[in-house]
């Protein structure tokens, strides 16, 4: 037996590669050019990860959204799971939060480190993902340093020795 884990980078978009992506013509975004090269080698993989340093807010002039667009792009490119404890989603506001969760649910890709709330992240926390016989638990924590308050009102996990040592128990559990 045998699983194939692939572990990608940062993904976020820039105002320039938005611009890039759009097409005047549709008035909507094609990020396949911007793909086409990483796809093969991301499809590789059985669990596909990556740091989603975004959101989908459904507001592209927003400077922490990507359009939707994006979110198909991510899914077609061979990612299926997504980190999101970083500053980058301390900086959207609990609407943007949602929407986010949400689009990532309609595209069944896994998501963690951040939760509506604390009730929600002991049900959902550690990701668990099985295939292929195997079971992965997957942990994400970010530096939120000076943490905006426009984020306050939704959790994302942040690094605490004393919280990881109890989530790696729960992981060794399941």
């Amino acid at each position: 037996r045998m699983l194939h884990l692939m572990i990608a980078g940062n993904i976020y978009q820039t105002e320039k590669h938005l611009n890039y992506c759009y097409d005047e013509e549709t008035n909507s975004y094609n990020f396949r050019e911007e793909l086409k090269y990483i796809q093969p080698i991301l499809s590789l993989g059985d669990v596909t990860i990556a740091n989603l340093k975004t959101a989908f807010a459904g507001d592209p002039k927003n400077m922490f959204s990507a359009p939707d667009e994006f979110a198909l792009a991510l899914k077609y490119s061979g990612i299926n799971a997504l980190m999101h404890a970083n500053l980058h989603a301390a900086n959207i506001d609990r609407a943007a939060f949602n929407r986010t969760r949400d689009l990532m649910n309609e595209m069944n890709m896994y998501y963690t480190g951040a939760f509506a709330d604390n009730f929600q992240r002991k049900g959902n926390y550690p990701l668990i993902i099985n295939k292929k016989g195997f079971t992965i638990a997957i942990l994400n924590y970010g530096t939120l340093n000076d943490r905006p308050a426009i984020s306050r009102n939704f959790y994302i996990n942040e690094i605490d020795k004393s919280q990881i040592e109890t989530d790696m128990h729960m992981a060794r559990a399941y």
